[in-house]
């Protein structure tokens, strides 16, 4: 008789916790975040017993998207992602919402412009513009790589940058977000050494052409000497730049008339080197 009881009260114990043993939904994915697109792992960390069924709506619109136990799923575009799971044993179900589960960031677009035009006077001389796409309320790092040897981080817009030897470079410029989310693009500039000496100019106050302006690398070191037609130094001076007003060194206007000048590098290498007239004409016409 006692046999029969233990039986009894073992079968009833058996059935009572397989019984109340319901499915409960969980689970997990590889990777919560991400730019531009992603892909993501998901693992059914369900409890119970005797689960045979997974409903993942990986976006939850109400739309069943796999009924694999640990799906793989591709976000394709940038947005929060709530992700909805039903689990079932063939009689009782459970379901589980994570609540922007799964983030993509929207990718930045990285773009410049370049213009070789005579900035300052420096032929070596670039003027960049940042013409990338950012995201609205982002912050944003911007990496600069001239390709000769010079880089920049910087969140000017504007990048003005003289390199130091004529050829091509290959320049590069990287964004990147407070997300980690980045984009790079990379332009070529070709550079040629110019020593461009104009033979006019009237410093008349017009504004126009005031100043006698050589065109010059923006690197080289110069000496410019301007002489009278007697042979006396009027004006010196020595640098990247060689710009003229017009004054001796002493800051006399000189009059209207022909003034010669000699040019080189306090290298004295003989491309740098020219001697030649100029016309320095103050009359207002």
């Amino acid at each position: 008789m006692r046999k029969k009881i233990y039986i009894s009260v073992f079968s009833f114990l058996l059935w009572f916790g397989t019984a109340t043993a319901q499915p409960e939904a969980y689970f997990s994915a590889d990777t919560l975040t991400g730019c531009g697109s992603l892909t993501v792992q998901f693992t059914d960390t369900s409890s119970g017993a005797g689960i045979i069924s997974w409903d993942w709506d990986f976006n939850n619109d109400g739309t069943v998207d796999s009924n694999v136990e640990n799906p793989s799923w591709t976000y394709a575009g940038p947005g929060s992602y709530s992700v909805r799971l039903v689990i079932g044993d063939g009689t009782d179900t459970d379901v589980l919402i994570k609540n922007d589960y799964i983030v993509v960031y929207q990718l930045p677009n990285a773009e410049f412009t370049s213009d070789d035009s005579i900035y300052y006077h420096s032929s070596f001389g670039v003027m960049f513009s940042d013409a990338s796409s950012y995201v609205p309320g982002y912050s944003y790092t911007t990496t600069w790589n001239f390709g000769d040897g010079d880089s920049l981080v910087t969140d000017s817009s504007f990048v003005y940058h003289v390199f130091n030897h004529e050829g091509t470079f290959n320049v590069h410029l990287t964004i990147e977000d407070n997300h980690g989310c980045f984009d790079s693009i990379s332009h070529t500039v070709t550079l040629t050494d110019l020593l461009k000496v104009p033979n006019v100019f009237t410093p008349n106050g017009d504004g126009i052409n005031d100043e006698f302006i050589v065109v010059t690398n923006g690197e080289t070191i110069f000496e410019f000497v301007v002489y009278s037609r007697w042979g006396m130094i009027l004006f010196k001076s020595i640098g990247k730049q060689i710009i003229w007003d017009g004054r001796t060194s002493a800051g006399v206007e000189l009059n209207t008339g022909t003034y010669f000048y000699t040019i080189r590098s306090v290298s004295n290498e003989e491309k740098y080197v020219k001697n030649s007239s100029l016309q320095l004409v103050r009359t207002k016409e």
